[in-house]
């Protein structure tokens, strides 16, 4: 599994939503509202894994931005699962493990930015054990549960902008949240200018004025997954 981010805030709501209807024996697919990206799909099934991972006794993640690099993956996990010994052929290994997946309980997958379900749908296996997807492609709901994920509340905004010890007066937490539409990313990228960088929050603030894209680009955050943000993603 990817590290946690201790600086993960609010989303209990969509923890506990995720976690009944994986117990309830359905897949979930994590979804940005409208297909906004920045809004923290990665780092919601990241906490979700971490949170309950003493649940399963096996928990793989599968980059799945590029569907021809998934049998490899999945071929490392037929060796550490021991369906298939090393050398096996991917596709041989990929039938092996989704055998093996059939015959146990309590593992979780979680196949991170898989946007063409249906090139990636042969990958999901069945069984007992639990999916989870996250992806900005609305149509996994033939396959899924769907989760819309959208912006966090101005009150988990403001808490992850201080999260990391910014020191910021109300007012200015506020307007910075509003300016970046309360999307974590551009929150965390903000977080660390302010924290690492030393920006002062009125220097950040002119900083955003003059141009928020440019200056989120320049400091991605540790830990979060840069992948671009759509023009309509409000940063």
């Amino acid at each position: 599994m990817p590290d946690r981010n201790a600086a993960f805030t609010g989303r209990d709501g969509l923890l506990v939503k995720i976690r009944e209807a994986l117990a309830s024996g359905q897949r979930v697919a994590v979804q940005a509202l409208d297909g906004r990206g920045g809004v923290g799909k990665t780092r919601l099934a990241i906490e979700y894994t971490h949170r309950f991972a003493g649940g399963h006794e096996l928990v793989w993640w599968v980059a799945s931005e590029d569907p021809a690099l998934i049998p490899d993956q999945f071929a490392a996990l037929a060796l550490h699962t021991g369906a298939a010994p090393a050398g096996t052929p991917s596709a041989d290994a990929v039938s092996a493990l989704l055998a093996e997946l059939r015959t146990r309980s309590r593992w979780l997958l979680v196949f991170d930015n898989a946007e063409d379900h249906d090139r990636r749908a042969p990958f999901l296996p069945g069984g007992p054990g639990h999916v989870l997807i996250t992806s900005r492609n609305p149509l996994w709901n033939s396959y899924a549960v769907k989760l819309d994920v959208d912006t966090l509340s101005r009150t988990e905004s403001l808490a992850l902008l201080r999260a990391r010890g910014a020191l910021l007066a109300d007012a200015d937490a506020d307007d910075i949240a509003a300016t970046l539409d309360d999307l974590p990313l551009a929150l965390a990228q903000a977080t660390a200018l302010l924290t690492v960088h030393g920006l002062s929050a009125a220097d950040l603030r002119a900083e955003l004025a003059r141009s928020t894209a440019e200056v989120l680009d320049a400091d991605p955050p540790d830990g979060y997954p840069v992948y671009g943000l759509p023009p309509d993603s409000g940063v």
